[in-house]
């Protein structure tokens, strides 16, 4: 890719209960999160995109469909964009969560996710749209910043249906987690 815009999914019934999954057909949007994607499409639909990605969970799926009809393309599903592994808290209550260790948990490491995203990235060429999780968003977007590890990235905070911006070379970072597009932004994705 050229350039990528990555999106976090909108609210779902598994944020809503404090559930953490990534089972792929369960805990579709709430209508709160379906207002989130339509938003998010809104701010989008004036640029230009060769393709939207999507993650194979229902809920980022959703979102993207939503995002897709605004930019009158259709949804091609990358496992590499997928939710990051939960390891033992898979189904569980976010509060269950008693350590900030991924390993005591059996989670998928940090370096994977940044590892597969960075391959997705790259196997594509142009612009996109990605739809994706708040973990391995944070954590590409970490990379691209040259923050290499995940402790230094723990106050970066990725919203509901939010939106970042990364032009691919020269390697530079226009958002993160925004719900309005800067007008810097927008430039960047306009048809030359």
């Amino acid at each position: 890719m050229d350039k990528v815009v990555i999106i976090r999914h909108g609210e779902s019934e598994a944020n809503r209960l404090g559930i953490l999954s990534s089972m792929e057909g369960a805990y579709p949007l709430t209508e709160i999160g379906k207002q989130q994607a339509e938003m998010a499409g809104e701010q989008l639909k004036d640029l230009h995109f060769d393709g939207v990605i999507s993650s194979p969970v229902l809920r980022t799926k959703q979102t993207a469909e939503i995002i897709a009809r605004f930019l009158g393309l259709k949804v091609k599903i990358d496992r590499r964009v997928g939710e990051a592994g939960l390891g033992d808290l898979e189904g569980k209550d976010f509060r269950d969560m008693t350590s900030s260790d991924r390993w005591s948990y059996h989670m998928e490491p940090w370096e994977s996710n940044v590892r597969r995203m960075k391959e997705a990235i790259d196997s594509y060429d142009g612009a996109y749209v990605i739809v994706s999780h708040a973990l391995p968003i944070k954590a590409i977007l970490c990379y691209y910043l040259s923050i290499n590890d995940e402790d230094s990235c723990k106050g970066v905070e990725i919203r509901y249906a939010s939106i970042s911006g990364i032009l691919i070379n020269p390697r530079r970072v226009l958002s993160i987690g925004s719900i309005v597009l800067s007008d810097r932004f927008k430039k960047a994705f306009q048809v030359n």
